[in-house]
């Protein structure tokens, strides 16, 4: 199925959810974030009682802030005729249903606007799904007292407030109605109000019109609209609001005939959208991700596929128990186990929705990317990304909120995608972190990335040699922390390039038989590293000065023999000055190395590729277990 088909299938599963906190149709989200929001409080008579900026908690008996309630993150209001698509000067004229801005409640400059909500009301007070407190709101607002009373509790007049209404009373009402049943003073979170006004606009206003199209999402007969919901701010993913600049003209006789949406499909989809990007988006860059499944399980799959094995670890499965590594083997035992009670995967009927998309520019917003994938494959691809990419990373996080200090977490796998596209075209700053400049640039190329992950494609090949110069860049990066991140991020990307186009599978383990003359130069500058920090060390020189090899690697990577030839000769005092089992031990494993190369290999002065550094980070991790082990001789 599609996109649209997609969506509307989880809207219609979802729904029926108990537990489900997707809006009704004919309703909308309001975020918290957005506009100051003041609470109204009327009694069953419809008289003003108080206006204030905080909400009741009924459980606790007191006062909290709206913004700060886990559940009023985003509010669910009913929405009217057009209201959910208003823009521009003409939203005063299409006010929703029940709350709306402070500035639209105004009798003298928003007459026509005052006129049609008044009158809804009424119309919805007169039907049979009319309810007490929505008779009370109605007297109130009659009145038209509103502003005058919220002035006169001392409060300055906000026109960008956003009016909720709360109506205490209505206890002895004839239809007894019980709070057990979802009712609730505050009017936006009573279900029954939600419930009475979906039937409401169903039956009477909806049922008033006959005439019916085609509808090209579901295929059946229903009302047609050209209203469309807005995502991400006031960006539409559907727009038909134009009729003159040739949009359908010289195919069709009317825009009708080229796209027609019904109205209960858009309702659907758009809600279903609404709610995933609340409740599951990722921002990006300047992209927004959105993943789903089509099934509703008590284990959720991945739904970060662009995170490090570590960080899929920790939202995914239960706590690691040796504390500070997370091994792939134990990573892909614990994802397999998702796999386990899934009769389902093998069936063919569990589903992975991925959606990307971007608001290039205001009021339009469109799908950079997206794909509907079997949710057995989407999980062995994740895994497929780790195994063939697997190599050794680390990460610093806090103790604890409160806790400066931090400790160093070790995993295994592919980095997140964020991590390689920001080593990839980060620059160090000041602050002493690697940052992208453009957002834009960043969510496009992590975009361009994800399905590397969930659709086993290649890892562009440019991304990878970006990586390989910002490795061998050693000199751009003040901190040793930051350029090793690089380093192993680069190790990792390089070794999955080199898999993919059958190039050789290389281990996260130095392999003393590889005679390639790019894996074994990178192992010389290791052993050169080596040797100049442990004569610095010797020295008692906590401060150890940046290494030949290091400052040179830049210049290695592109003329590795003129430049050993430097590195070498500069070499020569620092192994000097080193103990004569240690000069012993370097001395030796230098003329190994040099003697497993072919002589046209060695002389040739070609430009390295990426596998110098999986020899350069392989011998440097051997080199630091030998010194660990404390394997090197002593006078």
């Amino acid at each position: 199925m599609g996109l649209f088909k997609n969506l509307i299938e989880f809207y219609d599963k979802q729904i029926n959810d108990k537990n489900s906190t997707l809006p009704p149709l004919y309703h909308d989200y309001k975020s918290v974030n957005n506009d100051p929001l003041l609470v109204v409080t009327l009694n069953e008579d419809g008289y003003f009682i108080s206006a204030e900026q905080f909400s009741r908690s009924k459980e606790e008996g007191q006062k909290i802030h709206v913004g700060k309630r886990k559940e009023d993150k985003s509010i669910i209001i009913p929405v009217n005729g057009k209201s959910f698509a208003r823009s521009g000067k003409k939203a005063q004229k299409a006010m929703h249903a029940v709350f709306d801005l402070l500035e639209y409640f105004d009798f003298e400059n928003n007459k026509e606007g005052m006129g049609k909500y008044i009158k809804n009301l009424e119309n919805w007070c007169n039907s049979d799904y009319s309810h007490p407190k929505i008779n009370s709101l109605l007297k109130y607002i009659k009145c038209g007292t509103l502003k005058e009373d919220i002035k006169n509790t001392g409060l300055d007049l906000n026109k960008k407030w956003f009016l909720l209404f709360e109506v205490v009373g209505n206890k002895d009402r004839s239809d007894n109605l019980s709070k057990d049943d979802g009712e609730s003073d505050e009017l936006w979170q009573n279900k029954v109000v939600r419930k009475r006004y979906t039937d409401y606009y169903e039956n009477c206003v909806l049922g008033q019109n006959e005439f019916k199209e085609i509808c090209y999402i579901m295929g059946n007969e229903d009302l047609a609209t050209k209203d469309f919901f807005k995502f991400l701010g006031n960006s539409k993913l559907i727009s038909a609001n134009d009729g003159t600049n040739f949009t359908y003209r010289g195919r069709f006789l009317n825009d009708s005939e080229a796209f027609s949406i019904g109205i209960h499909a858009n309702q659907k989809f758009s809600l279903a959208l609404k709610w995933l990007i609340e409740n599951q988006g990722f921002t990006i860059g300047e992209s927004k991700f959105v993943l789903w499944e089509n099934q509703i399980f008590s284990k959720k799959v991945p739904n970060r596929p662009w995170e490090s094995t570590l960080g899929i670890y920790e939202n995914n499965f239960e706590s690691y128990s040796t504390g500070n590594k997370v091994y792939l083997d134990d990573f892909m035992k614990a994802a397999k186990t998702l796999k386990a009670p899934r009769k389902d995967l093998k069936n063919g009927i569990a589903k992975m929705n991925i959606l990307i998309l971007e608001a290039p520019g205001k009021g339009r917003m469109s799908i950079r990317y997206y794909r509907e994938i079997l949710t057995e494959e989407y999980l062995d691809n994740i895994l497929k990304w780790h195994k063939e990419g697997f190599w050794e990373h680390f990460k610093y996080i806090k103790e604890d909120k409160n806790s400066k200090k931090s400790k160093k977490i070790i995993f295994e796998g592919m980095p997140s995608i964020l991590d390689i596209v920001k080593y990839a075209y980060g620059n160090e700053r000041e602050n002493g972190f690697i940052e992208i400049e453009k957002d834009k640039f960043f969510g496009v190329t992590v975009a361009k990335l994800l399905p590397c992950v969930i659709e086993g494609k290649k890892i562009p090949k440019s991304i990878v040699e970006q990586l390989i110069y910002k490795a061998s860049n050693r000199q751009c990066y003040k901190s040793y922390i930051n350029w090793e991140s690089v380093l192993r991020a680069t190790c990792s990307c390089v070794k999955k390039y080199w898999f993919e186009n059958n190039k050789g599978e290389y281990k996260m383990a130095l392999d003393e038989n590889i005679t390639d003359r790019n894996y074994l130069y990178g192992r010389l500058l290791a052993v050169a590293d080596k040797i100049e920090k442990a004569a610095q060390y010797k020295k008692n020189d906590k401060n150890v000065n940046e290494t030949n090899a290091g400052r040179y690697m830049s210049a290695f990577s592109q003329r590795p023999f003129k430049t050993w030839e430097i590195i070498e000769k500069r070499l020569r005092p620092y192994l000097v000055s080193l103990s004569s089992g240690s000069r012993a031990y370097y001395g030796n494993l230098l003329d190994l190395i040099h003697s497993k190369f072919k002589t046209e290999d060695y002389k040739n002065d070609k430009k390295l590729d990426g596998l110098y550094l999986l020899g350069y980070h392989c011998q440097m991790i051997a080199l630091n277990i030998k010194n660990n082990e404390n394997t090197e001789g002593d006078d």
